[in-house]
């Protein structure tokens, strides 16, 4: 997932965190874990401007423990106003997407 950073108001969290390992790639910008009750999203010290496309601050990697045929994600725009406001260029992304298969004879 790249671009989590909408001015502190998006947040991001998989529908099942059990069936795959997930990394935050810098720390220092966002927090969660990528579930309904603490969803990845950028720290209050983050700062409040987003970062660029070509950034990987706001990125998560995701990658599958299990065989998967899909992934459930919920992506929203936090209500809780102490985070900040955000403008109505919301958006995240999900890139690089790379899977392996095992051949079953």
């Amino acid at each position: 997932m790249t671009d989590i950073d909408g001015k502190n108001t998006e947040s991001l969290h998989l529908m099942d965190t059990s069936n795959y390992a997930t990394t935050v790639i810098d720390p220092t910008y966002l927090e969660g874990d990528g579930t309904a009750l603490n969803p990845w999203s950028v720290l209050a010290s983050g700062g409040s401007a987003p970062n660029n496309r070509n950034g990987s601050k706001g990125n998560i990697d995701i990658q599958g423990i299990v065989p998967a045929s899909s992934v459930g994600m919920v992506y929203f725009l936090n209500t809780d106003v102490s985070r900040g406001s955000g403008s109505n260029a919301n958006r995240m992304f999900i890139a690089d997407l790379s899977f392996s298969a095992t051949c079953v004879d």
